[in-house]
C-alpha cells in the first residue's frame, strides 16, 4: 500500500503545484481566496477521491505500468515532504516583516477588473484546484499492488488527505511571509514571461531601461 499511495503523491506533489501557481491567485481574490479556496477544493474533491476509491476497489484495474515504483516511490515521498519542511521553515525565519491576520484571511482582492466576486473566486480557485492535478495516479497502479481492493483506495485517500495538509500550511506560511502581493505576482509573472510560460511572453517580460523593473 506504501509503494502506491507514495507513487500518488508524487504524480499530484500537491504544496508544489499551489506554488507553482501562487502569482495567479494573488491577483485573483488575494490570501482569502487562496486559503478558502483550499480547504473549498479538498471538500469537493473530497466526493471525487471517495467515488474512485470506491470504483477502484470494486474494479482494480490499470491502465499503465510504472516501472520502479516499489523501490523509488518512498524516496520522492521523503524528498518531496524535506523539501515542503524546508520551503516553510525559511519562509518562516527569512521574512523580515509578517503580513496582518486581516490582509491573509480577509482582504479580499479583485486585481482582474471584473468588479465581480464570485467570478473573481471561482477564477482564482485555478491555484488550489491545481493541488490534485493526477489525483487518480495510483489507480493505473492497481495491477502492481498486493491486496489492490484495499492498497488504492487507501492510496487515493492519502493524497487527497496529506495533499491538503501541506497545501494549507505551506501556503498559510507563504501569505504571511510575503512582503508585498503585488510585487511577488509581478516578479513571479515576469519570471514565467521571460522563460516563454506565457501567451504575450514577448511584452510582459519587457523591462524598463531607466528603473530596470518589468514594464
Amino acid at each position: 500500500m506504501l509503494e502506491i499511495a507514495s507513487v500518488g503523491w508524487s504524480i499530484c506533489n500537491s504544496w508544489v503545484g499551489v506554488m507553482a501557481t501562487l502569482a495567479f491567485v494573488i491577483i485573483q481574490g488575494g490570501s482569502p481566496n487562496l486559503l478558502y479556496g483550499l480547504w473549498f477544493v479538498f471538500i469537493m474533491y473530497g466526493f471525487v477521491v471517495y467515488t474512485l476509491a470506491e470504483l477502484a476497489s470494486v474494479y482494480p484495474s490499470a491502465g499503465g505500468h510504472h516501472l520502479g515504483s516499489n523501490n523509488l516511490g518512498s524516496r520522492i515521498v521523503a524528498l518531496s515532504l524535506i523539501a515542503f519542511l524546508a520551503a516553510t521553515i525559511i519562509s518562516l525565519v527569512r521574512a523580515p516583516t509578517y503580513q496582518s491576520a486581516e490582509s491573509v484571511w480577509v482582504t479580499f482582492v479583485d486585481g482582474s477588473g471584473w468588479g465581480n466576486r464570485g467570478v473573481v473566486f471561482f477564477i482564482g480557485i485555478l491555484t488550489p484546484g491545481y493541488m490534485y492535478g493526477g489525483l487518480d495516479g495510483a489507480i493505473h497502479l492497481a495491477e502492481e499492488a498486493t491486496n489492490a481492493r484495499e492498497a488504492v483506495p487507501l492510496a487515493l485517500l492519502s493524497t487527497w488527505s496529506l495533499g491538503f495538509v501541506t497545501s494549507f500550511i505551506v501556503a498559510v506560511t507563504a501569505m504571511y511571509s510575503a512582503q508585498d502581493f503585488t510585487t511577488t505576482a509581478s516578479r513571479l509573472t515576469w519570471a514565467f514571461a521571460r522563460d516563454t510560460g506565457l501567451i504575450f511572453s514577448s511584452k510582459l517580460s519587457l523591462m524598463n531601461d531607466r528603473h530596470q523593473a518589468p514594464v
